[in-house]
């Protein structure tokens, strides 16, 4: 497996996921240029935890839990030995840190530093791929020849030259997943599509997101709930792009782009199920990273029904932030935003027509 080029993205907008900011330098082939990177943010951690910065310790408490995945789960050790001296100090210090991550409440904890040389390569392939070694492929390390047929055909259809930009095809995946609620694909996709030069502000507003995009929802809404109910006129009205005005749209979607998007919605459906299924759980630092008061920064900075984003300068702390409890019942507004974004009926006729089927 061949890793792509992971995107070089702006300083503010790889601040948007806590684990991007953090692991980006650090997703290298060269063990040295690995070593440096984790250094240098370990030493950027440290720095913010003893009070050397005017941060407050901030900066540590935004990113202690990447810090943690990363001293418990990298499969390299060079990286996972300056993030342990870290937290030795901190525990030292009386600092309170979240518990290492787990793949899934119903299997047993999956060891990605030590395995067997196939699949710790594996591990090793995922995680300069993506950051970390996802809940995901830790369950299916346990059928190593799967995983590596899930690797290999999700990075053909996600990431290979295509008719679609890398970035598209996670928000649209994101879309999908979106469709069934909160639920850890969502949340993963989140991290995906910003690791991969996605715009935030796809995340934040719905009139941020392209009308092009947008158009895709009410097929989305027939593929995630009836699918065989697809009509071939529904795909023929996004090649001209006819009966698209309420979104605004102008720009048809040609053949290939069209193939592509529906490829990536179908395995996306399928997978929500799967994964909920294994009772996958969230990595606590996936998608958009939080603030002080446990909320994502997104919830507390920008009204997800303005087109304008809020005064940075006011303090986080005058802000009216969302109960950490409403934040844990539906995972971000990110994703509220992706589900509220269908107003029309499509997706609730589909489901009473479940219903009545059934």
């Amino acid at each position: 497996l061949v890793r792509s080029k992971v995107v070089e993205m702006r300083p503010a907008q790889s601040k948007e996921v806590a684990s991007v900011w953090l692991v980006h330098g650090m997703l290298q082939d060269d063990a040295g240029d690995r070593e440096a990177a984790a250094v240098a943010a370990a030493r950027a951690l440290r720095r913010s935890l003893d009070g050397k910065d005017s941060d407050d310790g901030r900066l540590f408490e935004i990113h202690k839990a990447t810090a943690v995945r990363i001293a418990y789960e990298a499969p390299f050790e060079e990286l996972r030995a300056p993030f342990r001296a870290l937290l030795k100090d901190a525990r030292a210090m009386g600092r309170e840190l979240p518990p290492p991550p787990r793949a899934s409440a119903f299997a047993s904890a999956v060891c990605t530093t030590r395995a067997h040389e196939s699949v710790l390569q594996l591990y090793r392939d995922a995680f300069l791929h993506t950051g970390r070694v996802s809940p995901m492929v830790r369950v299916l390390a346990h059928h190593p020849a799967y995983l590596r047929s899930y690797i290999a055909s999700t990075r053909e259809l996600m990431r290979a030259p295509g008719a679609l930009p890398t970035s598209w095809r996670f928000y649209i995946a994101l879309m999908a997943a979106s469709l069934h609620g909160p639920n850890y694909l969502a949340r993963a996709l989140q991290t995906e599509f910003l690791l991969d030069g996605g715009d935030p502000r796809w995340l934040r507003r719905d009139n941020a997101v392209p009308a092009k995009l947008k158009a895709l929802r009410p097929v989305n809404a027939t593929l995630g709930v009836q699918p065989w109910k697809l009509r071939a006129e529904q795909l023929a009205a996004l090649r001209t792009m006819q009966n698209a005005e309420s979104v605004g749209a102008d720009d048809p979607w040609s053949l290939g782009e069209l193939v592509l998007a529906l490829l990536v919605m179908c395995h996306t459906h399928a997978l929500v199920g799967f994964t909920a299924g294994c009772g996958l759980e969230v990595d606590s630092d996936m998608g958009l990273h939080r603030t002080r008061s446990g909320l994502h920064e997104l919830e507390t900075l920008f009204d997800p029904e303005s087109d304008t984003e809020a005064d940075n300068s006011v303090p986080p702390d005058s802000k009216k932030p969302t109960p950490v409890s409403e934040h844990d019942e539906v995972a971000s507004s990110a994703i509220r935003i992706l589900v509220d974004g269908y107003s029309s009926s499509e997706e609730e006729d589909a489901m009473q027509n479940s219903e009545a089927e059934l």
